[in-house]
């Protein structure tokens, strides 16, 4: 029998409130923001996919909220992994100058 200091928590779980209404009326608010700018005929720069936005609504609409909950370890590879995406993206872009040159072609 394991201990309840072993026990999993849920990683994945519905809850009938919303565990981060000030993210939930921020993403509203940039929504409404977003939406007025195209309206206005600015370009757009979309960084978000279409279940960002669902969110919201599912969750006002139903009632239930989707909550995600990782342990320590996993946060740590959560953000160890970020970082060396952005690491990444940096080198790139460094080095994107090679990618914009031409050079001779190959007999």
């Amino acid at each position: 029998m394991r201990s309840s200091a072993h026990r999993r928590t849920a990683l994945l779980r519905l809850t009938k409130s919303d565990g981060a209404p000030s993210y939930t009326r921020a993403a509203a608010i940039v929504l409404l923001g977003a939406t007025a700018l195209r309206i206005a005929d600015v370009p757009d720069v979309d960084l978000h996919g279409p279940l960002h936005y669902l969110r919201a609504a599912v969750g006002w609409t139903t009632g239930r909220w989707l909550a995600v909950h990782l342990s320590p370890t996993a946060r740590r590879v959560l953000v160890v992994g970020i970082a060396a995406v952005i690491a990444l993206e940096i080198r790139q872009q460094l080095h994107s100058d090679l990618l914009m040159q031409t050079g001779t072609p190959a007999p």
